[in-house]
């Protein structure tokens, strides 16, 4: 079974110079799903700075081997704004760190 790209996904809809090759040609066959989406949804950010805020960061994995028992909760939003963007003080990286349990099946 193959995983395929739509045309209709953001990626591609903001590629005004046409550097990404067509989503029809785009496919694998990884069965992978990320964590963060099936427990609590993908968060609104994983990366936090000055001039981007948005989810880079996913933690995949296959079904069909394990299954989630928990993920950490992203960071407030209130918290990272602290010092403006990250890196920070108090945060050593612009990512946030994503935290998921598993066991397996």
């Amino acid at each position: 079974m193959f995983s395929r790209m739509s045309s209709d996904n953001e990626v591609f809809q903001a590629d005004e110079f046409g550097v990404l090759p067509p989503a029809s040609t785009m496919s694998h066959r990884l069965e992978l799903v990320s964590s963060y989406g099936l427990v609590t949804g993908e968060p609104r950010y994983t990366n936090y700075t000055g001039d981007f805020i948005g989810c880079l960061d996913y933690i995949l994995y296959r079904k069909s081997q394990l299954s989630v028992v928990g993920v950490l909760q992203v960071d407030d939003e209130a918290q990272l704004r602290e010092y403006t963007a990250l890196p920070s003080p108090k945060y050593p990286s612009d990512h946030i760190f994503l935290v998921s349990e598993f066991q397996w099946i």
